[in-house]
């Protein structure tokens, strides 16, 4: 445990005293693996990116022990021991274990943005982007799912890739387990976020008075506000290095290296791989609460306490959202459960859209202001 480099991280809780302590609490799981001393001249397979894909790549290849693997990461650094706090994540967003990428200048976009540019965090380090995404259990619609298969990507129907959610998943919410859509004993670890802000019941409410159900997005009907799920091992990131490299850390035809760039490799195919690459967008829609900062939420010594002790209170809560939905922007209830809107209510401080979003400075002053 590096305490100088964990108060180093930008987080509210540098400068807490209750740190090593909670440091200690953190470290009873292992959030990355073992790397390899040295490499073969050698391998069967070489997986080249150690992100949500190609841990798990190598983690499957490597489970037949008569074919060796080799794991190559670029992120040379271990995530700190705090990036494992889920109401924590987006403080790591331009650190160096993100990319700190960036769009190009947008024509038609980020008008509120320097440069018009859209910051892109992307996790670099051993699980990749599952280092800094917000842990949000989500699968997806099962018509997108049918649609691809439909355009001649065989296999990729819902009910193809259903079984191999179920793979995955160690849910721990029985509530969930029984309704047929989850399951147990998988490498990835799914359990409901440990914290009821003050917003979560109002929100509720109000959507059940308008007539919205609340539900398991991932299970018969998406349309609704999702009783959420998230990617969480007893309240902290279950990321896919914990979850796929970490169990095969030991297995002597697996050697994962860190800091490690591919190349000068051959090209074999010259495809058009990231052409017309899109992303989700978002747009803010601000309120001020009547509640304490979330910095000084997040650095209350009775919050760290309540983390530390029982892994509940705010710091158990991925990335401070309070409630999210899938919803029609023609009907409550839809024939067709196809929604084509999501809406997240969280928590934030405005320090984030100065330091963190891009925002250009008069953009800043007044969402500040």
């Amino acid at each position: 445990m590096d305490l100088a480099a964990e108060r180093a991280s930008p987080t509210p809780l540098a400068n807490s005293p209750l740190l090593p302590l909670l440091l200690i609490s953190l470290a009873t799981q292992r959030n990355a693996p073992k790397e390899a001393t040295s490499i073969r001249d050698e391998y069967d397979y070489i997986v080249v990116g150690a992100g949500s894909a190609g841990s798990v790549v190598a983690s499957r290849l490597s489970e037949k022990p008569c074919v060796r693997v080799l794991l190559l990461e670029a992120g040379g650094k271990k995530a700190p021991l705090l990036n494992d706090v889920p109401a924590l994540g987006r403080f790591f967003w331009n650190t160096d274990i993100d990319w700190q990428f960036k769009t190009v200048p947008q024509k038609h976009a980020a008008f509120f943005h320097k440069n018009r540019q859209v910051v892109w965090p992307s996790g670099k380090g051993l699980g990749g982007s599952s280092l800094l995404n917000a842990m949000l259990y989500v699968r997806g619609n099962p018509k997108d799912y049918d649609d691809w298969e439909a355009q001649g990507a065989k296999g990729w129907s819902y009910k193809d890739v259903f079984p191999y959610f179920l793979k995955l998943e160690d849910n721990k919410d029985p509530d969930y387990l029984i309704n047929g859509f989850h399951a147990s004993g998988g490498p990835i670890t799914a359990e409901k976020p440990r914290y009821e802000g003050e917003l979560k019941n109002p929100i509720r409410e109000a959507a059940q008075q308008l007539g919205y159900k609340v539900l398991d997005s991932n299970a018969k009907r998406q349309t609704g506000f999702n009783d959420y799920q998230g990617s969480l091992r007893n309240g902290q990131r279950c990321s896919t290095a914990k979850g796929y490299l970490v169990p095969a850390e030991n297995r002597t035809n697996l050697d994962i290296v860190g800091g490690a760039y591919a190349r000068k490799i051959p090209v074999i195919a010259d495809l058009p791989v990231g052409d017309n690459f899109q992303d989700h967008q978002g747009f803010p829609m601000p309120f001020v609460l009547d509640a304490k900062p979330l910095k000084e939420k997040l650095n209350d010594p009775d919050s760290i306490k309540e983390y530390i002790n029982y892994r509940t209170g705010p710091l158990a809560s991925p990335e401070m959202v309070s409630a999210m939905a899938f919803l029609d922007g023609k009907a409550v209830s839809p024939e067709e459960d196809y929604p084509d809107h999501e809406l997240y209510f969280l928590e934030l401080s405005k320090e984030i859209a100065k330091e963190q979003v891009g925002l250009n400075s008069i953009e800043w002053r007044l969402v500040g202001r």
